[in-house]
């Protein structure tokens, strides 16, 4: 498959989840009420950081498996997937039994009402099943990324991404709480980790028991040690900010921080998936020298994901009040205003070295992109720590905008040139420039003109419709290159031609 299809069907398995997910929150929250919806959204914080143990092999399995696919080296292919499977399953019962034993003491250590610290601690224990299976489900996933079948793991996505929400919410009524969420999503994970092994004998024809050499191991291992950086700085970035609120605001806080940051993550997590494809692609050229179509995939990539990029952003922030005011209502839209503000322009300007980050580790420095994202999250976890305490959950959004700026620069700045061998100004000129500009002039216009009260319903709807439609015309005029606007239009004239003869 091309790295474009890819790209699109890896988008299309979040696009359908993303949605399941803005109506069923609303439900959830209203279901469980603030202070049970926190401590869900705390013990899945607690489950995922629990996967520090975790060396990050996955990336370097996805890395060279598709190294050794585009060198047609079927028994090292094989190596590295025997290796990465008996990692994670060795992983996952270490880590379940840590959680496991260690439940009780971590339900007193953050500002759970005593009232709920039993069901907590229940909850964690079974949390600890769904960690087990989840280890071998996510390292099954990524096998199907590293030889670039994304159509695979999207379909598969999109089935559990819609089915474990709505099934959330259809046993609220019949009197579903904490214990049951947990149950929910275990199954979920069990049937999806079933799924992808029924998927691996087509996939991977070749597959061979063998045992790993010495010589598999260390290059798998000592790329992923780098790469669990990066892993580090992603756990930090994805639960720590809630850790810390959960030890110090309590659970309702929790709650109003996350669903407006969850709202703005699940937008742009929809493009990260649009970008991801590069990495395995990045090892696949690569490997076969093939360094001129890097550099043109690299920089019409760049142009155009920050472009969609920016586009959910500007959306997100011109219409943020009325979002979050029609979608989840109360005190949760009044006091995550700005948290939803501060974490949409830290998202935005992380977004700004996904790609970068990506090829620097599909050429094998993995060294680079973790020292700098272990810095962020470094920098991040202080912020977050020292305003948590003085501005509240404001002060967490800020610490994360802070420091998404200081490191995402130094990162470009740093890597072009060295481990991804395009320079910074060619990288701003022709695969950032044109994107901020045509996003960023036209959005700053409108916040000026439109009114600053809130919308209503219709004329929020209205507006982003109207918003959505000027920067997809000057997306198809001013972003896209002549060649791919040409491929477009004929696509889209093909398929009208197919429709009027059925």
């Amino acid at each position: 498959m091309s790295i474009l299809r890819n790209s699109l069907t890896n988008f299309s398995g979040g696009v359908l989840p993303a949605l399941v997910l803005v109506v069923t929150v609303p439900l959830l929250v209203a279901g469980l009420g603030l202070s049970n919806y926190g401590l869900l959204t705390l013990i899945g914080a607690i489950t995922g950081y629990f996967s520090i143990i975790d060396i990050n092999l996955t990336a370097g399995s996805t890395k060279f498996v598709s190294e050794y696919r585009a060198l047609g080296d079927n028994k090292r292919e094989s190596q590295t997937i025997i290796l990465g499977l008996f990692f994670y399953l060795v992983l996952g019962v270490l880590g379940a039994a840590g959680l496991f034993f260690f439940a009780g003491p971590l339900a007193t250590v953050f500002d759970i009402p005593a009232s709920q610290r039993a069901a907590a601690t229940s909850a964690l224990q079974l949390a600890a099943l769904g960690f087990l299976v989840g280890q071998v489900q996510q390292y099954l996933n990524s096998l199907p990324h590293a030889i670039q079948r994304f159509d695979v793991s999207s379909k598969l996505e999109t089935v559990f991404g819609v089915a474990v929400p709505v099934i959330s919410v259809l046993v609220l009524p019949l009197g579903a709480g904490l214990l049951e969420m947990v149950e929910i999503r275990i199954a979920g994970s069990v049937l999806h980790a079933v799924a992808l092994a029924w998927w691996f004998p087509r996939l991977f024809p070749q597959f061979r028991l063998v045992v790993p050499t010495r010589e598999v191991m260390a290059r798998v291992m000592s790329f992923s040690g780098f790469a669990y950086l990066n892993k580090l700085a992603s756990l930090t970035y994805a639960h720590a900010d809630k850790l810390i609120i959960g030890s110090l605001l309590g659970m309702e806080a929790v709650t109003i921080y996350t669903v407006p940051a969850t709202l703005i993550n699940r937008f742009l997590g929809l493009t990260f998936r649009l970008s991801s494809v590069i990495f395995p692609a990045a090892s696949h050229m690569a490997a076969v020298g093939d360094w001129e179509r890097l550099r043109v995939v690299y920089l019409a990539s760049s142009r155009y994901i920050t472009f969609v990029n920016g586009v959910i952003v500007a959306l997100s922030l011109l219409l943020g009040r009325e979002l979050l005011h029609y979608w989840i209502g109360g005190d949760v839209a009044q006091q995550g205003w700005n948290v939803f503000v501060m974490i949409g322009l830290a998202m935005f300007v992380e977004s700004l070295t996904n790609l970068p980050s990506l090829v620097n580790d599909g050429l094998g420095h993995a060294r680079a992109s973790g020292l700098f994202a272990m810095s962020r999250a470094i920098l991040g976890l202080l912020l977050t720590w020292a305003l948590a305490s003085t501005s509240g959950i404001d002060g967490v959004a800020a610490g994360h905008l802070l420091a998404s700026v200081c490191i995402g620069a130094a990162f470009i700045f740093y890597a072009h040139g060295r481990t991804v061998p395009f320079s910074a100004a060619v990288y701003l000129r022709d695969g950032l420039g044109a994107s901020l500009l045509f996003v960023g002039a036209p959005a700053l216009l409108i916040w000026a003109l439109r009114p600053q009260a809130l919308l209503s319903l219709s004329h929020t709807l209205l507006l982003g419709t109207a918003c959505g439609a000027l920067f997809a015309l000057i997306g198809l005029s001013a972003i896209v290159d002549k060649e791919d606007r040409s491929n477009f239009f004929r696509k889209l004239q093909r398929l009208n031609l197919k429709k009027g003869k059925s």
